[in-house]
């Protein structure tokens, strides 16, 4: 549930996630970016990644934000992917 809430408000969230024009000129394929959003396992090309290595290592790699990006606001906007996803 978790992971289908912040896939449903990705697209909404992009002018959080890339807030500049040049954000968006990585999003090309063939260059390890999400370009779609996706969920995967081991898939650098998917928007959200849960890499599997060790059995007790679990995380989500959040990775369409951008370095130009503000923290707090991306953080705001997984949190609310979150809470959308839960309800």
């Amino acid at each position: 549930k978790m992971l289908a809430g912040m896939i449903d408000l990705m697209p909404s969230s992009m002018a959080l996630l890339a807030p500049n024009v040049n954000s968006y000129r990585r999003f090309q394929p063939g260059m390890y970016v999400p370009t779609q959003a996706s969920w995967g396992h081991n898939n650098r090309t998917v928007a959200l990644r849960i890499p599997c290595g060790d059995r007790h290592n679990h995380r989500v790699e959040y990775r369409v934000a951008g370095a130009d990006a503000n923290p707090y606001l991306v953080m705001a906007a997984i949190f609310a992917g979150i809470l959308h996803g839960l309800d």
